[in-house]
């Protein structure tokens, strides 16, 4: 559990005391899956964040988005049976389903073939296009984070297209500020993608498995981007070091990229990202 400042617990608490009295002539079951969910939907949005420690105000934030508890209460009741409701939520045969899927498409992300010196990423704009697909079709309790991965998504095809165009063109002065923009935003889809991943054990009351994700995703963070600034440095080396500074340098430079960028990242996608899409899949049946 990430710590949270004095003011932030009391706010916490507070709020969860708030929605305790609101539920205390309600069915027992149904409280106290509520309760859990609303524990729930905190933690994760805890553990969304970069900071070590939880401030006040980031906390009043998570609660305000939260609603007030008796809303969420109408609101959960309109829904159906309460607890009926969200029992195909809990379902682990669902989640598994979904890491299955998820698995693939990262494979394939991971794969990372692509055509050089025209650079079409092509298994990366599949893998995107898989992302998409699953994302509309999973009903997940952080709707705002599934719409988000999917907008960047979108975003993200539009931007591989253009790179790819620009390529074509000669224009790779813009492809260097293209390039870091897609990475920026693909470490962000599997940060969220790390999150829902999380959050599916936690329903799951898969406390474990949970924090084992949540560690992976800051791994793979730290080591995709010390990868992809150790590559800018090559690049940046090679140049200034004439290897790569001629008429007919960005094709060479094109066809050596992959032999460096390739197997670093297989690496970094097999250790933290496949990996713990399979082992999270595992812990589901255990």
């Amino acid at each position: 559990m990430k710590p949270r400042v004095p003011e932030a617990e009391r706010l916490e608490e507070n709020y969860l005391q708030r929605l305790k009295n609101t539920l205390a002539n309600r069915d027992t079951v149904l409280a106290n899956e509520i309760m859990q969910g609303i524990r729930d939907h905190i933690e994760e949005a805890v553990n969304e964040s970069l900071n070590e420690e939880i401030s006040s105000a980031q906390m009043a934030n998570i609660l305000e988005k939260l609603g007030a508890p008796e809303t969420y209460i109408n609101d959960y009741s309109a829904s159906g049976s309460g607890a009926q409701a969200d029992v195909k939520k809990e379902d682990p045969g669902i989640y598994s389903e979904i890491f299955n899927k998820l698995w693939i498409a990262c494979f394939i992300g991971v794969l990372g073939l692509y055509v050089p010196v025209i650079n079409i990423y092509f298994c990366t704009i599949i893998y995107l296009v898989l992302i998409i697909l699953i994302f509309r079709t999973y009903s997940s309790n952080n709707k705002e984070r599934t719409k988000s991965i999917i907008k960047l998504s979108i975003v993200q095809i539009i931007l591989l297209t253009i790179y790819s165009i620009t390529s074509i063109l000669g224009l790779h002065f813009i492809n260097i500020f293209l390039d870091t923009v897609v990475f920026v935003i693909t470490m962000t889809i599997n940060w969220k993608i790390f999150g829902e991943m999380s959050a599916a054990l936690r329903i799951l009351k898969n406390q474990s498995g949970a924090e084992y994700v949540e560690g992976a995703r800051i791994k793979y963070i730290i080591f995709s981007i010390i990868a992809y600034m150790g590559f800018i440095f090559v690049g940046v080396l090679l140049a200034y070091s004439g290897q790569f500074y001629g008429r007919h340098d960005i094709v060479k430079f094109a066809l050596f990229e992959p032999l460096i960028t390739l197997p670093i990242g297989w690496l970094i996608g097999w250790l933290f990202l496949l990996r713990p899409i399979s082992r999270a899949k595992q812990s589901i049946k255990l």
